[in-house]
């Protein structure tokens, strides 16, 4: 998340606990309703912010630590059938496994188990020929295991990048929708609280307050803010109006 949705959701979650079984609120018409969307929208955007903020670092560095193991046992499974096709005068079965590990770096990580799986059904094959060279079933069916697990954890980084790419765009929206809950809605019942009940409602304008946005806090409630710009704009018409030319001779 940027600087400024991290800010916004401190103060969302400052406004949460706040208002969740808040007894001054109890007398409002339809403010439970509107406090369970709001509290339902934060969950989903929790949800988001967790996947955005995925580390892909730690990933790749667990597929790398199995792409090392299913690459040496491929490797090492391919020398003993290479061996076996070579005393046996087999030379088909032995390009079956002439497998290098500069093949497997030349290779692209996703095509990298079609190799192994190459080598496997050629050992598969000549599995009771085998036994001599310490090569088993059980060696085999542990291979196959990790053939499997390197299939489907290839792309995992990427797949992680994407998804993270995906919740960035979906963070956007969801921000602007939980803005639009607490500005039109919340704000607006909790309005009448600045004379019924100032001291719940200060406590709530604080807990709303966002720290690092330009004037430090979040968006006034509609009618306060709007009072606001009322008063600054007759403030810089009174101010205007005082040095300009006109009315020094006027005044004079």
């Amino acid at each position: 998340m940027t600087g400024e949705q991290t800010s916004k959701m401190t103060a969302y979650d400052n406004t949460e606990v706040l208002l969740v079984g808040a007894t001054e609120t109890s007398g409002i018409a339809g403010f439970p309703a509107v406090l369970t969307a709001f509290s339902n929208e934060l969950v989903g955007l929790r949800a988001l912010a967790s996947t955005q903020g995925q580390i892909t670092r730690g990933q790749t560095a667990v597929r790398n630590q199995m792409l090392e193991g299913f690459t040496g046992k491929t490797l090492e499974i391919a020398g003993i059938v290479g061996s076996y096709a070579h005393d046996a005068g087999l030379p088909e079965l032995s390009a079956l496994v002439d497998v290098t590990r500069g093949d497997f770096n030349a290779t692209r990580l996703v095509h990298r188990p079609l190799l192994a799986q190459r080598v496997h059904d050629a050992a598969t094959g000549v599995l009771p020929k085998l036994a001599g060279l310490g090569l088993t079933a059980e060696t085999l069916t542990a291979f196959q295991q990790q053939i499997d697990d390197m299939r489907a954890n290839a792309n995992l980084p990427r797949q992680k990048i994407a998804d993270r790419n995906v919740a960035t765009k979906q963070l956007a929206a969801a921000f602007r929708k939980v803005d639009g809950i607490l500005g039109e809605q919340i704000d607006r019942l909790l309005l009448p609280l600045e004379k019924t009940n100032p001291g719940f409602y200060a406590r709530y304008q604080a807990a709303r307050m966002v720290i690092g946005l330009t004037g430090g806090r979040s968006a006034q409630p509609a009618q306060t803010q709007a009072t606001t710009n009322v008063t600054t704009a007759s403030a810089a018409v009174a101010t205007v109006a005082a040095t300009s030319p006109g009315t020094e001779q006027k005044a004079a």
